[in-house]
Formats: C-alpha cells, sequence, structure tokens
C-alpha cells in the first residue's frame, strides 16, 4: 500500500475540528493497520497488537507524520520478517529458554530498527508506544527482548530516555523476585511522559498513606471504561514486578478499579 491514502487519513485525523470526523478518520486509519499488518482476531496476540495501533494514533502528531508514514511505507509484510527480528533478538539475550511467543506488530519492529536515522519526535513516540505496550502484555518478554537489541548507539536522539526503557527492558527480561521493579518504571514513565498521566498517579499515590476515596487522584465516576481497562493491565503488569511490599497497595487499587473496568459505556 502506497503511503499517500495513509498520510491522507492521518492529515485529516491530526488537522479536523469535528469530533465525529476525528473518531471516523482513526477507526479507518485502526481498521487499515489491523488488515495491513495483522491483529484481526481476538487472541491476545492480535489484541496486544491492536492496542499497539491505538498507541500509535494516541501519540501522532504533524511532527511525527512524516516517519511514521514512511516506516508505514518500508515495513516489510513477510510473515516471516517479525519471527526472525524476534528470534534473533532472544538469542542475544542469551536466555536458555524457548522463544516467547510473538505479540508485536512489524511496525514496530521496523520502527525500532529505524530509529537512528528518525527524528527526535518520532523517536520518542516509538519509545511511547514501546512502554505502553509493555505495561499492557502479559507476557512482556518478546517485545522486551526486541528493545535491548534494537535500542543501541545507533539512537544518536534521546539517549538517556533510551537508556532507561532499555534497562528496564534488561531486568524485566532477568528479573528473579528478588527486587522491585516499580521505582525503575516509575522514573521511566515519567521521562517519556511529561504530563502527568493516571498511571503515573496510581504509582505516585502508592508514597501516600491517606486512604483513598478516589484512587489515582481522578474522578472514577467520569474515567471510560476503555481507559479502566488499559489502566488495570498497566497496573496487573506492576504486580508482576513489585516487592511483596509493594504488592498491597496494588491490590487495592485494582479492587477500588474492577467496577469502572467491567462497566458498560454509555
Amino acid at each position: 500500500m502506497q503511503c499517500a491514502p495513509m498520510a491522507a487519513l492521518l492529515e485529516i485525523m491530526l488537522c479536523t475540528s469535528s469530533d465525529d470526523i476525528y473518531r471516523r478518520a482513526r477507526s479507518l486509519v485502526h481498521k487499515v493497520l489491523c488488515q495491513y499488518f495483522g491483529a484481526k482476531g481476538e487472541s491476545d496476540e492480535d489484541l496486544c497488537i491492536s492496542y499497539e495501533y491505538e498507541c500509535w494514533l494516541d501519540g501522532m502528531t504533524k511532527d511525527t507524520l512524516r516517519d511514521f508514514c514512511a516506516v508505514f511505507q518500508d515495513t516489510p509484510r513477510d510473515s516471516l520478517f517479525g519471527l526472525v527480528a524476534l528470534s534473533r533478538a532472544w538469542k542475544s539475550c542469551g536466555v536458555s529458554s524457548s522463544v516467547p511467543q510473538l505479540n508485536v506488530s512489524p511496525l514496530l519492529i521496523y520502527a525500532l530498527q529505524s530509529l537512528g536515522k528518525m527524528s527526535g519526535e518520532f523517536v520518542l513516540l516509538t519509545l511511547q508506544v514501546s512502554l505502553n505496550c509493555l505495561l499492557r502484555h502479559l507476557q512482556p518478554l518478546s517485545l522486551s527482548s526486541l528493545i535491548c537489541f534494537y535500542l543501541d548507539a545507533d539512537v544518536t536522539t534521546l539517549n538517556r530516555q533510551c537508556g532507561l526503557l532499555k534497562e528496564y527492558a534488561t531486568r524485566l527480561i532477568s528479573w528473579h523476585a528478588q527486587k522491585s521493579l516499580v521505582p525503575l518504571l516509575f522514573k521511566v514513565h515519567r521521562e517519556l511522559f511529561t504530563s502527568k498521566s493516571s498511571f503515573q498517579m496510581a504509582l505516585g499515590f502508592m508514597d501516600d498513606s491517606r486512604e483513598a476515596k478516589m484512587p489515582f487522584g481522578i474522578p472514577l465516576n467520569v474515567i471510560s471504561s476503555k481507559e479502566a481497562n488499559w489502566l488495570l493491565r498497566q497496573i496487573s503488569h506492576c504486580m508482576l514486578v513489585a516487592s511483596p511490599d509493594e504488592k498491597p497497595h496494588l491490590s487495592h487499587f485494582i479492587r477500588l478499579l474492577l467496577p469502572f473496568a467491567v462497566k458498560v459505556s454509555s
């Protein structure tokens, strides 16, 4: 597929002042990505990739549009592309276990491979998408190994942010519950997302001993079920890498969040 139609749709999505046109354009772009690169089913792998596309669109700006379209056009559609990339990345990690299931799109893999020749804005977007997907995945090892393999010295911009994300991915692969990774995760998230997100509020609230009427400092009566479900997956990821002392706090957040994650949106 040539990039011109995709670029036109993204231009409409980014420039329109109409909420309805924005939703329609965004929905169409997401559908094209799912059909072009995969994620048509309901398996966890497909849902992970579908969420990844949502993350690309959430962070898309006029400054990242050109690089995104270039990556979209140049990404191989060969079904072996991702499997070969994952196999090489996993082997480089020196892990004796078998290669994990691939739950990353070719688009993200090619973007990680191409960061050395991309703008700083697109590098940041790729790092943000990668971290959000790590937090979404029930099995984050495949993406972690790809991050470790491709975030190298060729990336000349955002070195500190790249280094922090690579450190987290590296420790995630070799983590054996000796020490909490939540503080490092919080640090990485603050480096990549300057505006205070619900997720940052959740982690920051762990240092507050006050009883929470509204977890994370956000009014839950206005949170959408979609946002609540995404946040629930992110906090669940933290449970995997938390210390025994941190887990009761996270469990409390999960219990408070569950009713809003399962509610039916009006």
